[in-house]
């Protein structure tokens, strides 16, 4: 019995077991990391019950995960289920189906036993639909469970053996588990009816319109999606050449917009891939350290990466109104949210087509023999919650480092020309407050620090692998350095791919160039005030001792200054009157900051002419 926040009804569910007049049964429910009352109730009937087993996941995975761990765990020679929202009806279900198994075997068939199940009102009294009057049908039952052309049975009763012998669930189905479980059973076993009323199966009662806003919400694509996976996945167990060509049909009329462009290329991405199972986002701010992180990450074999590919600023930005970029954005945001409208789905099915899109090109780039992809681009930082949003099972690696380090990497960079600083102004003033802000959940997150990973690199990548669900024995973080890869354009290039070890020095670099480089002790204290004590402590830095360290000489005002002037510009105009000058600066006076380097290149291509 897999339970998730199932606190109003799962004593119920638990009732109608201990009502069986078969006796002898061990009720294993597994916790789905509920957040309610569940597991307290379990508990206080556990006492009075030995026979009735907790156990707990560690983080919530979804019912097919706790219905395979129930049944690994589970020590009874047969196995049946119940939702813990459900109940079984007649007292005389297990005992019914357990004889027509036994009986079956003693025969030499291997079969599964069913009862009927009906829908239960939420006061509690049987619905009296369909399934009520009709008899479910008995025999060989591939085709109609394929197909769903009949009533497709519930909480079967089976042997242990059976359930192994097809594989159990399979736990990278996220919806509709249950029916694949079923189509593979009947592929190797007839089903036979008990003739009982075996499960209550509740249902919330809903209009038309509600049980359609609840389908959008739970995403229409997603339902649809693994449908026609599931679908998919079996009809290679159909025995004839008609069945298969019959079923191969009804495919593509009910599952076209599923399957478009999925077999061109030889790949058959599961929905479970096109939400972003296989992908992981390594994000940092620039000059933090993600280049060795990538490089260390990559160690593992069933990792894949490369460079830095950007692919997602495209279509995240589309939607993403910023300003003027080489257009204006607030139009074109403006421009796709009416588009957006008209589709059939909105901005669900919008969603979907990009994932299929880019899914595709990042499964490619992960290839047939890794696990993951990692995509190493530290300025999604711009677009996290695009991003976790277009890919809902992706993996998020969070590299943070100190900020002092931060800011004097990027001096580094443009040899401490503070009229180049703004360069980087998206970054510092926006960067570090976005990883913070960032929370996809536990699951989908891990956050490491720069530091942490020079001083215990193998620990640290240890729990990385352990994140990803993979043998951290399997890599070899040794070595990832000393490993020289194909080459890339971007990425840090001087540093990070010189190395062939992990420096630990690196990580109070910055302590010696505070004291000796007067631009970043000028800009330091101001830029620490203005990321704020929260952020940064919460980050894994000391706010106080870094304050502390940088003497506070400076001010807000002072970074602010730097970090959006355009004066570098205006100073060109000192030194010469020329018209063309001018121009340039009265641009980048009315565009901002951002038109600052193009300007500077006007200002020395026509320096000297009229």
């Amino acid at each position: 019995m897999p339970a998730f926040q199932a606190e109003v009804r799962i004593e119920r569910a638990i009732a109608s077991v201990a009502a069986q007049t078969l006796t002898a049964w061990e009720l294993v429910i597994v916790d789905d990391a509920s957040t309610d009352r569940t597991r307290t109730i379990v508990q206080d009937l556990a006492r009075c019950d030995e026979r009735i087993k907790l156990f707990e996941m560690k983080e919530n995975s979804g019912p097919a995960k706790a219905r395979s761990h129930g049944c690994q765990v589970a020590r009874g020679r047969y196995i049946t289920t119940l939702d813990s929202d459900d109940i079984y009806i007649s007292p005389r279900k297990l005992e019914a189906e357990l004889a027509i198994v036994q009986a079956e075997e003693a025969k030499g068939n291997t079969v599964v036993a069913f009862s009927k199940h009906l829908h239960v009102r939420s006061t509690d009294r049987i619905k009296l639909d369909k399934s009520f009057f009709r008899r479910p049908k008995s025999g060989n039952l591939l085709w109609e469970i394929l197909t769903r052309s009949t009533v497709i049975p519930r909480d079967m009763l089976l042997s242990r053996d059976l359930y192994e012998a097809v594989g159990g669930f399979d736990s990278k189905i996220l919806m509709y588990e249950d029916w694949d479980l079923k189509i593979r059973l009947a592929a190797r076993a007839a089903f036979i009816y008990s003739g009982v009323r075996g499960t209550g199966y509740f249902r919330e009662e809903q209009s038309r319109k509600n049980v359609s806003q609840s389908l959008s919400m739970r995403s229409f694509g997603e339902h649809r999606s693994w449908l026609g996976h599931v679908f998919r996945k079996n009809i290679h167990l159909l025995e004839t050449t008609k069945q298969k060509s019959a079923a191969e049909t009804l495919e593509r009329r009910m599952f076209a917009m599923d399957s478009i462009s999925l077999s061109q290329d030889g790949m058959d991405l599961d929905p479970a891939e096109i939400l972003g199972e296989n992908i992981i986002f390594l994000i940092s701010m620039p000059r933090s350290g993600s280049t060795m992180t990538q490089r260390l990450i990559m160690s593992h074999p069933d990792i894949a990466s490369a460079s830095e590919p950007w692919l997602l600023f495209a279509p995240a930005f589309a939607d993403k109104s910023v300003g003027w970029m080489p257009y204006n954005t607030h139009i074109a945001a403006n421009a796709l949210e009416d588009v957006v409208e008209h589709l059939p789905g909105k901005r669900e099915a919008y969603l979907r087509c990009l994932r299929e899109c880019y899914s595709r090109i990042y499964a490619m780039l992960r290839g047939a023999d890794k696990k993951y992809f990692l995509d190493k681009t530290p300025r999604y930082h711009l677009i996290l919650d695009e991003i976790a949003e277009l890919f809902p099972r992706a993996r998020f690696v969070c590299v943070h480092r100190h900020p002092f380090a931060v800011l004097n990497s990027m001096l580094e960079e443009i040899e401490f020309d503070e009229t180049r600083l703004p360069h980087w102004r998206a970054d510092l003033l926006t960067g570090m407050k976005n990883l913070h802000a960032f929370q996809p959940g536990a699951s989908r997150k891990i956050s490491l620090r720069y530091e942490d990973i020079l001083a215990d690199t193998k620990g640290e990548m240890k729990r990385v692998f352990q994140f990803l669900k993979l043998d951290p024995e399997r890599a070899d973080v040794e070595n990832a350095l000393a490993k020289r890869q194909q080459a890339w354009k971007l990425g840090d290039q001087k540093t990070a791919w010189s190395t062939k070890t992990v420096q630990s020095s690196r990580a109070d670099a910055w302590r010696a160039s505070l004291e000796e480089n007067s631009l970043l002790a000028e800009l330091a204290p101001g830029y620490l005030d203005y990321l704020g004590q929260k952020l940064v402590n919460d980050c894994g830095y000391d706010f106080e001792a870094a304050r502390n360290h940088a003497e506070m000489t400076a001010t807000l005002d002072r970074f602010d200054e730097l970090i959006n002037s355009t004066d570098a510009v205006f100073e060109m105009t000192k030194a010469s009157q020329s018209p063309m000058v001018a121009v340039a600066a009265r641009l980048a006076n009315m565009l901002g900051p951002q038109v600052y380097l193009p300007a500077k290149k006007f200002y020395r291509k026509f320096k000297g002419r009229n």
